[in-house]
């Protein structure tokens, strides 16, 4: 709705029958018959409206999708840590979420919804929104092309929607769950590899190639993994005590924390 207001300001269209001037699509009792003209130097409320109505658009139709995008792209590792705990119903506190606990507790409504690969799938949402109400006043003169614009849009959204299926649902969770013990698995596998290739070349002078190393998405699956079992590993000593453990001298807290 804000995207909308601020850019009807700069919507203007001449009359039927034209009359040399071009009016706005809203109406205003300060303008004569409620009629604002555009680019008027007599009746300015049209241009007096457009400096508020940029900054309106830079702020928020702009702004804040960028806004989006630096909280993702920033804590991309974080925020996928922080889904994969979520999809073991695990996060919800600072010992159980020692990496993302804060960002959980800032931000999540921008991420929760999706799994963890497609934590960004926020900014192709709020760009769809941002295209929409863009087409529904630069082409408000053609309605028919105005609709077909805007069924293009949705068109193409739902396509990528199915093609990738970001959203993280209850019964999604198990898949998620699945992913990223196979990923670890993956990774844990080419570390192991990669270590007898290195035990091997100690011992002889002719080996072959090297295994390729995991990838940088294999090694973080892995490292969360890790971070996970440490969890669940201080949570059952709680469990088991009904009380806060020490273990070698730090709370449970302090020796996620840790590591």
């Amino acid at each position: 709705m804000v995207t909308r207001r601020a850019f009807s300001i700069f919507d203007c269209n001449p009359p039927t029958p034209p009359d040399g001037y071009k009016y706005t699509s809203f109406t205003s009792v300060n303008c004569n018959g409620g009629l604002c003209r555009c680019d008027d130097e007599e009746e300015r409320t049209q241009l007096d409206l457009q400096a508020p109505a940029a900054v309106f658009i830079l702020l928020y139709t702009l702004g804040y999708p960028l806004f989006v995008m630096y909280v993702v792209l920033n804590h991309k590792n974080e925020i996928k840590e922080d889904q994969i705990l979520r999809a073991n119903d695990l996060g919800d506190t600072r010992s159980t979420n020692p990496h993302a606990y804060l960002l959980r507790k800032r931000f999540h409504k921008l991420y929760y919804h999706f799994k963890p690969g497609k934590v960004y799938w926020m900014l192709p949402l709020l760009a769809r929104k941002a295209i929409i109400n863009v087409f529904m006043l630069v082409f408000r003169a053609n309605t028919i092309f105005m609709y077909a614009a805007i069924l293009m849009v949705l068109f193409i959204a739902y396509i990528a929607q199915v093609k990738h299926n970001p959203f993280m649902s209850p019964l999604e969770r198990q898949t998620v769950r699945r992913d990223h013990h196979a990923k670890r698995l993956f990774a844990q596998k080419k570390l192991d590899a990669i270590a007898a290739w290195e035990a091997k070349s100690d011992t002889t002078t002719k080996v072959g190639e090297k295994p390729p190393s995991p990838t940088k998405d294999e090694m973080l699956h892995l490292q969360i993994y890790k971070n996970i079992e440490m969890v669940l590993k201080a949570k059952e000593i709680a469990r088991k005590t009904r009380k806060k453990v020490r273990v070698r001298g730090f709370t449970e807290a302090r020796f996620i924390g840790k590591f």
